[in-house]
């Protein structure tokens, strides 16, 4: 429980849908300014370090990712993302992979162009909400309570070939995964009490 209420105090933070820009200054002390982002719910954010961008999602409900930079400056918004969620970049840095929760689906999106270039259909009803990235798989947690899973994408195969509970494990709901560039998956169930990872 003490987890989901530090989950819930950080969303509740990040909620306000500001994000601080730190202004260049001759002084120590920096300006510092506030822009308001044209969200109205926050779901997931991604450093994409290369491009020096944010992608941030708004989860359910939602139909776009906005793309800013890092003084909170919109440079994109990409739309027909349909519950866009969680969010992961491959390891070479050239794509950022989203859980489309209300599309049933993984997006594809050039970190170049800032497009989708792939869509991954995880099948009907799975809700994709989490996703990760590594060794040459997209990794997805997925299910509502009672039907979570987590399932793999081959991209690298035309077409893609998609895997429902390709990792072992029970799981409530739609686990939360993080992945390693040598291919360690890590998978979390912050929706049960207690967590477990």
């Amino acid at each position: 429980m003490r987890f989901k209420r530090a989950i819930a105090a950080m969303l509740a933070a990040v909620a306000g849908a500001a994000i601080p820009a730190v202004a260049t200054a001759t002084s120590a002390n920096a300006a510092i300014t506030v822009v308001t982002l044209p969200i109205t719910n926050y779901s997931h954010m991604l450093i994409d370090p290369a491009h020096q961008h944010l992608f941030i999602t708004s989860g359910s409900g939602s139909t776009s990712i906005l793309v800013t930079n890092y003084s909170g400056q919109t440079v994109a918004t990409i739309g027909n993302e349909p519950g866009a969620s969680g969010l992961a970049l491959s390891p070479d840095g050239s794509t950022v992979y989203a859980a489309l929760a209300d599309g049933d689906a993984v997006s594809a999106i050039s970190t170049a162009t800032l497009t989708e270039t792939a869509r991954y259909a995880t099948g009907t009803g799975t809700e994709p909400t989490y996703v990760a990235a590594t060794s040459g798989r997209i990794w997805f947690g997925y299910g509502a309570a009672a039907q979570g899973g987590i399932g793999s994408i081959n991209p690298s195969v035309s077409p893609a070939t998609v895997t429902l509970q390709a990792a072992a494990g029970s799981w409530y709901a739609a686990p939360v995964l993080a992945a390693t560039p040598g291919g360690e998956l890590v998978a979390g169930e912050p929706g049960q009490s207690p967590v477990q990872l």
